[in-house]
């Protein structure tokens, strides 16, 4: 399983086409899967799409690992946990687990869960035969059944094994965007992958782990599974009715983005590439607006870096979701949402840090909010947490877009800490910019270590 986000001027995340692949190459261990007797035959069997199939557990972290906890409305409203020393991001109504190469070779491998509910190109996905027919598409690969099935969300997930040439080219079969949206984030799994598979009234649910090369083992990814799948618990209707579709969250008028700021061609080199990696040193940056230097130590990558958008994060990111340190201009309004991305209440128009924060209505954590001068410009600086006692669901959203003129969607998530800094007097009306990463992360300190070194240009 491999998984990007599109590039879009209008996406709530870009992401880099040459984005690492996610899910390594080949099988290098089999998992030990314990046999689960209740709800089965005498010998553990239970029939699944008319197939007799092995129900089988996959392991979870050991009990003494002290796990990190989560809300998500994805998939109609979930809770679940996260081995700490794991790397989470969410998108839609999927959520990932990835695990680093300890070598810090910039490879990751994962766990998955989620929703499916439309392709690629925006058709909806409704049975199970339908995700198998797209990955049987994909040349050179082939999907067997394992034998296998698991529960999840009181659903039986029917077990395959997906291979490919290694060299087969990367295909993103499926959103993780509900049927409605914009398939903006994307996934194939492919190369080589283990999936599980089952239908709800919601979509096909699918719970799946790479098959590990030289990243970790193949049993280190299972338990990551393992671990989402013996804490995921549904928070409100879950998949057990059909949710909402999803929707565009533009303005209802759409501007172009002209924030520019002059470049001194005496002054540090300008960084005008987008999606691509940061050497060292200082760097004029344009698109935010006014002008500013950053002095960069190593291992940033530049993501977006438009007009009235900036994007910076780490050269070990994951994917969407991951990690961010997001500059942007023109805000106008924040939207409670749920994935889809569907509004789920009307637009509250933001011009002060006080517009913000009364905006985040529901179960927020603000702390540390205090004036700051950032590079010779003032901001508003606070922290946001979504409560991990948060129920979130389709109804009882804890999910907030905030929307520019230009048409950007930035979403702050209830499975990730952020911290903000509001300038009311931006290029384009109120700026943000905004720090975000997984719980107990250490990206917020070291994007905060480089705002410290902010400074606007006369």
């Amino acid at each position: 399983m491999s998984v990007r986000a599109s590039l879009s001027a209008r996406s709530a995340k870009v992401r880099a086409s040459a984005m690492p692949k996610i899910l390594g190459a080949s099988l290098m261990a089999v998992v030990t899967l314990g046999v689960m007797a209740a709800g089965c035959g005498s010998d553990g069997t239970v029939s699944v799409g008319g197939e007799e199939r092995q129900l089988v557990e996959i392991e979870p972290a050991d009990s003494d690992t002290d796990l990190l906890e989560y809300t998500s409305s994805a998939m109609g409203g979930v809770r679940f946990s996260v081995d700490p020393a794991h790397h989470l991001y969410t998108r839609g109504d999927t959520i990932v687990v990835s695990i680093e190469d300890p070598a810090g070779e910039a490879a990751w491998e994962a766990a998955s869960i989620g929703l499916l509910t439309q392709t690629a190109d925006g058709l909806p996905i409704a049975s199970v035969d339908q995700v198998l027919d797209l990955m049987t598409a994909v040349p050179s690969a082939e999907v067997t059944s394992t034998g296998t099935a698991i529960e999840v969300l009181g659903y039986r997930l029917a077990g395959y094994d997906v291979r490919a040439d290694a060299s087969t080219p990367d295909h993103w079969i499926v959103s993780a965007d509900r049927i409605g949206s914009p398939a903006s984030a994307l996934f194939g799994y492919t190369p080589n992958a283990r999936v599980f598979l089952g239908e709800t009234p919601a979509g096909v649910l699918v719970a799946a782990s790479s098959e590990a090369d030289q990243v970790s083992s193949i049993q280190s990814i299972d338990v990551a599974l393992g671990t989402l799948l013996s804490t995921l618990e549904a928070t409100g209707t879950g998949v057990d009715e059909p949710l909402p579709r999803g929707s565009a969250l533009e303005p209802d008028r759409i501007q172009d983005s002209m924030a520019r700021g002059e470049v001194d061609p005496d002054g540090p080199t300008a960084l005008d590439a987008p999606f691509s990696p940061v050497q060292p040193g200082t760097y004029q940056l344009a698109n935010f607006g006014p002008t500013f230097t950053l002095d960069f130590d190593d291992g940033w990558i530049v993501e977006p870096n438009f007009p009235g958008l900036i994007v910076l994060t780490g050269t070990n990111s994951a994917g969407a979701g991951d990690r961010d340190l997001v500059f942007a201009t023109g805000f106008v309004d924040v939207i409670p949402v749920a994935p889809g991305p569907v509004a789920v209440g009307d637009p509250i128009p933001v011009v002060t840090a006080d517009d913000v924060i009364n905006a985040l209505r529901g179960d927020i954590e603000m702390t540390g909010r205090e004036v700051v001068d950032l590079g010779g410009m003032t901001a508003t600086r606070f922290d946001i947490r979504i409560s991990a006692d948060a129920t979130c669901s389709q109804a009882e959203p804890c999910e907030y877009a905030f929307r520019t003129s230009a048409g950007l969607v930035k979403s702050l998530s209830p499975t990730s800490w952020h911290r903000i800094w509001w300038i009311e007097d931006g290029a384009e009306g109120p700026s943000m910019i905004m720090a975000m990463a997984p719980f107990e992360h250490d990206f917020i300190d070291r994007a905060t270590e480089l705002l410290s070194t902010m400074k606007f240009t006369p």
